[in-house]
């Protein structure tokens, strides 16, 4: 997605909200990101005036590398200064994939033990919606189905390669390579 359209629509997503409370002017935006791994957490500030912060929204929280787990602590740590004792307006979850929520499942005592930390509303991609309509069930159901013959298919091919049988043929065939390549390269020399 263009980065510069998600973020005017953004923009545009927050006025409209901010506009039914009242507010009228965004004057400007800080914008911090947490770049935690490969996954990302945004805190978006919206203000009216140089200092009158009217609308905080995080966005995600997650990364894919579980050797990131202790330096999680140390950006939710950091995020909760940066948000202060302000209830967060708006978090999005973009989508369910572990780079965008695993933040929440491995600093789960950051956010549900701290009651100056905490979240006005909860805006989720409608796929993840428990709403959803007939269609993006029928997808999950789906999805889910093709995920199961998936992981037994891997469970099977797993076994075969693993027996000493497998083993051996293998074992025959790359040898039979090595020593295919190996006189290969010995005719160009």
């Amino acid at each position: 997605m263009n980065l510069r359209f998600f973020t005017q629509s953004l923009i545009d997503l927050v006025m409209a909200t901010t506009k039914k409370k009242g507010i009228d002017m965004i004057s400007h935006v800080n914008v911090r990101m947490y770049r935690m791994g490969t996954g990302d957490c945004f805190i978006l500030k919206f203000f009216t005036g140089e200092t009158n912060n009217t609308f905080t929204m995080m966005i995600d929280c997650g990364t894919w590398r579980q050797t990131d787990d202790h330096k999680l602590a140390t950006y939710i740590t950091d995020l909760k200064a940066f948000v202060g004792k302000t209830p967060i307006d708006v978090l999005v979850i973009t989508h369910e994939h572990k780079d965008h929520v695993y933040g929440f499942e491995v600093c789960e005592d950051l956010f549900l033990n701290d009651p100056d930390f905490t979240f006005k509303e909860i805006w989720m991609g409608w796929p993840e919606n428990d709403n959803a309509d007939d269609k993006v069930k029928e997808w999950k159901r789906d999805y889910g189905q093709r995920k199961k013959a998936l992981k037994l298919a891997a469970q099977r091919l797993t076994a075969i390669v693993e027996s000493d049988t497998e083993k051996r043929k293998l074992k025959k065939c790359l040898m039979g390579w090595i020593s295919y390549k190996f006189v290969s390269i010995l005719l160009l020399l």
